[in-house]
């Protein structure tokens, strides 16, 4: 049986792999699957998997696998509505597939496979897709080897979480505090601090890390298209409905759903958020029969949703259920010491992704350059940047001369932005009347560790406690 490497070295090797299918052959998800041992009547089993999907929906196909694994690894469909079998699959209609294909991992009886599969059709049985498609399966077989021990699954790669200073390293010693319990969580930053990477990290420590991480951004679609792709939709629910969609809390069953810009839902989807977070139960657009959802939530913003609370902008009990356990995620300007090593990761990986293979070198007036800007987009802005300037860069060392900096501006003391931080302290004070033991046990930090942070922002003491 063919058996995944054991090493660290050997997983990222495989996770290479089906990356590197996806970016040279046109498909947006990859599996690698094995069969289950003879007497489990339990589906086979992912392996490994890299997606390109932007609705980051990793969840592979059962009806695919199976269908690959029954043909010996061997499967081709260059559209799977006109595959009797593959179409009425619930997975395949949910996922929206068109085309799928699938090659054997091993040459001796194999019992895994390559599965790769796109949302549009066509290309699947071409000669050249199947050969290169061989090529890539060859290469699995190799850093597999063979085996007739059960396979051990390979995780996805965690997230990259790139810093040493001390606000990103509380941050992310609380968010790995905070995934150990079974708490909704919300994430506070501004636009581009890599809050997913934060919510990755949170799902990939909890106890739900082999279930579904699934991600939508509230603020990317309107009303009626996120509550069909938070809660699905019946057939004929509405024009172009021309089947189920179970949607992404179905999806998400026993995983995490993380929610980007909750911030941006309006009053109805936040009604309707809410009776299903209180009462564990999602009804489809259109259908009148509730399904039981087992979802943890984690949920992002960059605004001050406490503030927006108060106004009465957004549901105080809907803040309240999401907000059981905050993290806040630094920006940029606030943890400069972490810009060269972020800088230095962020080139190295966009010269893997280009299929460069020389090394180019930060010299120390870029990251000098880099240091002294503000960055209002925060690492989204940084990953910006220095991709421009790759492209600029001729030779083996990308200069100040490359970078297309942000306009920087001195700010007074009044113009700065207040940091996030400083505000979380502020509300936990205000909510705990100035009771610092209190304020203390709302944020999730010892006394102690409060009273140094307000003396630090400058903050008074306003309390008792």
């Amino acid at each position: 049986m063919t058996a995944l490497p054991a090493s660290n070295r050997a997983g990222r090797a495989v996770q290479a792999v089906l990356r590197t299918v996806l970016d040279s052959a046109g498909w947006e998800r990859a599996f690698l699957v094995a069969a289950p041992e003879p007497g489990d009547l339990g589906p086979p089993r992912v392996q490994a998997s890299a997606s390109l999907r932007p609705d980051g929906r990793r969840a592979a196909s059962r009806t695919v696998l199976r269908r690959a694994l029954e043909g010996a690894g061997h499967l081709i469909c260059a559209d799977a509505r006109d595959d009797p079998a593959l179409a009425e699959g619930v997975s395949v209609r949910a996922l929206d597939l068109r085309a799928v294909a699938s090659v054997p991992v091993g040459a001796d009886r194999p019992t895994a496979a390559l599965v790769v599969d796109r949302r549009a059709a066509g290309g699947a049985a071409s000669s050249d897709a199947l050969r290169l498609l061989a090529a890539f399966a060859e290469v699995l077989a190799a850093l597999c080897g063979s085996s007739g021990r059960t396979p051990a699954p390979v995780a996805e790669p965690a997230p990259v979480l790139i810093g040493r200073s001390a606000r990103f390293l509380e941050s992310l010693a609380w968010a790995r505090r905070v995934a150990r319990s079974r708490l909704p969580v919300l994430l506070v930053g501004e636009t581009g601090t890599g809050k997913e990477g934060i919510a990755r990290a949170i799902h990939r420590d909890s106890v739900r890390v082999s279930a579904p991480f699934l991600a939508v951004n509230c603020a990317a679609l309107p009303e009626t298209l996120l509550e069909s792709e938070l809660f699905g939709a019946v057939r004929g629910a509405y024009t172009g409905a021309e089947r189920d969609r179970p949607g992404l809390f179905r999806l998400a069953h026993g995983g995490t759903l993380f929610l980007d810009e909750v911030g941006d839902m309006s009053p109805p989807m936040q009604a309707k958020l809410l009776r299903v977070l209180q009462d564990g139960r999602v009804r489809p657009v259109g259908g009148g029969t509730e399904v039981a959802v087992d979802v943890r939530i984690v949920s992002a913003t960059h605004r001050n949703l406490g503030a927006l609370a108060e106004e009465g902008r957004f549901r105080a009990d809907l803040y309240w259920r999401l907000a059981t356990a905050e993290v806040c995620v630094p920006p940029l300007r606030d943890r400069r010491e972490d810009i060269p090593l972020l800088a230095e990761h962020i080139v190295s990986r966009l010269r893997v992704e280009a299929g460069t293979l020389e090394e180019v070198r930060l010299d120390p007036s870029a990251l000098d350059a880099l240091a002294s800007c503000d960055w209002p987009g925060n690492v989204r802005q940084l990953q910006s940047v220095l991709a421009r300037g790759l492209l600029r860069c001729e030779g083996d060392t990308l200069s100040a001369a490359h970078l297309d900096l942000p306009a920087a501006r001195k700010r007074t003391g009044e113009e700065r932005p207040v940091p996030l931080e400083r505000r979380w302290i502020e509300e936990a004070l205000r909510d705990s009347q100035g009771h610092l033991a209190l304020a203390a046990s709302r944020i999730g930090w010892s006394r102690q560790k409060l009273y140094r942070r307000m003396k630090a922002l400058g903050l008074p003491r306003l309390g008792t406690g």
